[in-house]
């Protein structure tokens, strides 16, 4: 049950938030579904292609994501309107709370994005 139920999980989140198609799990979380029992707890990756809405606030106060300490250092030799990137951004919380919404508990979070889809 707790297999169906991550997998149907997985599949409507990162389908809910993608903005390009892809394959959504990859071969090798397939597997370990495939022969995973279904009390067992599963580690997972769950990647959003996008940081969310109003992501303007972050730029026009870049210290809400980055320190000033950062920002001194990156205009050497970025100019000034690249001194920030959605890189910095957090992940939207209305998605993390979505996920744990159906049942899942949140272990870790990056605010990495993922730009290019990794297959396998």
């Amino acid at each position: 049950m707790k297999k169906i139920i991550l997998l149907l999980v997985v599949l409507v989140s990162v389908g809910c938030f993608a903005q390009s198609a892809g394959q959504k799990i990859s071969d090798k979380l397939d597997v370990v579904l495939q022969n995973s029992g279904s009390d067992d707890e599963i580690l997972i990756w769950v990647f959003f292609s996008d940081k969310g809405e109003n992501l303007e606030a972050y730029f026009t106060n870049p210290t809400s994501v980055v320190s000033e300490k950062s920002l001194r250092r990156r205009a050497k030799v970025l100019s000034d309107n690249k001194l920030i990137s959605k890189t910095d951004f957090p992940v939207n919380q209305n998605y993390i709370a979505q996920v744990e919404s159906a049942g899942f508990k949140l272990k870790q979070k990056n605010k990495m994005v993922q730009w290019n889809q990794r297959m396998g």
